[in-house]
């Protein structure tokens, strides 16, 4: 019945809650790493492989102390996304998996 009554909304006001739920799993995210109260990256962060392509690449534990909490990278979930390896991963895929049932799948 749920299913059936979203599926009455218009299409562009589901794709906007869709889009808000993405930024309040980015918000939760990104205040979570903040009150871990590292002001430099750790391993498993995702970090700009290269800015000029968009692309990120993940931090290895020998390579921290190169990088800058600058070099961060928080990325909003979707189908393509990699997400990244320590605690801020973990957090991300189990409210994914706990809302959606089939994680990052169901995105797609």
């Amino acid at each position: 019945q749920c299913r059936r009554a979203f599926l009455t909304i218009p299409w562009g006001v589901r794709k906007l809650y869709t889009f808000a739920y993405l930024d309040r799993l980015w918000n939760l995210c990104a205040s979570e790493r903040i009150a871990m109260g590292v002001d430099k990256p750790i391993p498993g962060d995702l970090i700009w492989a290269d800015r000029a392509t968009r692309t990120v690449r993940v931090l290895e534990a020998n390579e921290v102390e190169d990088a800058s909490i600058f070099d961060v990278v928080i990325p909003r979930p979707g189908k393509e996304i990699m997400l990244p390896r320590n605690l801020i991963g973990k957090l991300m895929s189990q409210y994914l998996q706990y809302d959606l049932d089939g994680g990052l799948q169901d995105l797609s």
